[in-house]
């Protein structure tokens, strides 16, 4: 916040791959009265709906291959928090959390020492 205070820029753009702090954000521009737009970033996915992230170059081919399920399962509506928890760790994934909240799933998973995370809109 000290920084959009400074900087006094017109817009700040921010991942919605990381949508809990796209909200922190908005919701401390918005108590603290500061002009700066803040501008959501669709998150941008490679051809398996994985989210792209730089954490993304560690991860073997093994793995590649069982992190496509994760965005695949975390945006199934019909599935439940717990169904999915229940499917990714039979995939061999660490789950964190996968949890709905405002018409949003987030989830973050591990697989061998990486962590992930993701969100989808559900409305």
């Amino acid at each position: 916040m000290k920084l959009l205070n400074i900087v006094k820029a017109q817009n700040a753009y921010f991942g919605e791959k990381d949508y809990q702090q796209y909200e922190l954000v908005k919701g401390m521009k918005e108590a603290f009265f500061i002009d700066t737009e803040i501008v959501p970033c669709p998150t941008e996915r490679d051809e398996n709906g994985i989210a792209l992230s730089s954490r993304n170059r560690r991860l073997t081919k093994e793995q590649m291959n069982v992190v496509k399920n994760f965005p695949l399962l975390l945006s199934s509506k019909h599935l439940s928090p717990n169904e999915i928890t229940e499917k990714l760790k039979a995939l061999g994934f660490k789950v964190n959390y996968i949890e709905d909240t405002n018409n949003r799933r987030y989830g973050s998973v591990q697989i061998g020492d990486i962590n992930l995370i993701d969100n989808f809109n559900l409305s």
